[in-house]
């Protein structure tokens, strides 16, 4: 996932007139939820392919987790959450109001409370959809996952 980028970046590339890497590091404040998605399986699973492929399980397990990640990000995408980084076998997510989307005088429908109740809806979707997956016999991936907010 070398090529993924969350949302807030591309936004704010495509807003500007001529996007250039930033040269300096900056910061913003906001509220927002936030998610960690861990998965647990990966290694039983290289483990499995290994054994079944050699070689070549590397290759297909690369596939693996890549297609189970993709799921993982639609999911989290349908849920207005973007993936903020990959850390391994896990995923942070965020959900926040963005500048653009606030309405004149900046009160936005979207307070706390609601940014995580849709963290919480977001994850309860993915525990419903991509929980206890069976890539393979004998091998179950499963989701871990935490929400905070502030």
């Amino acid at each position: 996932f070398a090529s993924y980028s969350p949302a807030e970046i591309v936004l704010r590339a495509a807003a500007a007139s001529a996007p250039t890497p930033p040269s300096e590091c900056s910061r913003e404040d906001f509220d927002g939820a936030i998610g960690f998605v861990d998965v647990s399986g990966f290694t039983a699973l290289s483990e499995k392919l290994f054994a079944q492929y050699g070689r070549r399980g590397s290759e297909l397990l690369n596939q693996y987790i890549n297609a189970y990640l993709s799921k993982l990000i639609d999911v989290i995408s349908e849920h207005d959450g973007d993936v903020i980084k990959f850390a391994g076998d896990a995923l942070q997510v965020i959900w926040r109001n963005r500048p653009e989307t606030m309405p004149p005088g900046g009160f936005s429908m979207r307070n706390l409370p609601a940014l995580v109740m849709q963290a919480s809806r977001c994850c309860l979707a993915l525990l419903n959809d991509l929980d206890n997956f069976q890539p393979v016999d004998d091998v179950t991936l499963k989701l871990h996952m935490g929400i905070g907010a502030g």
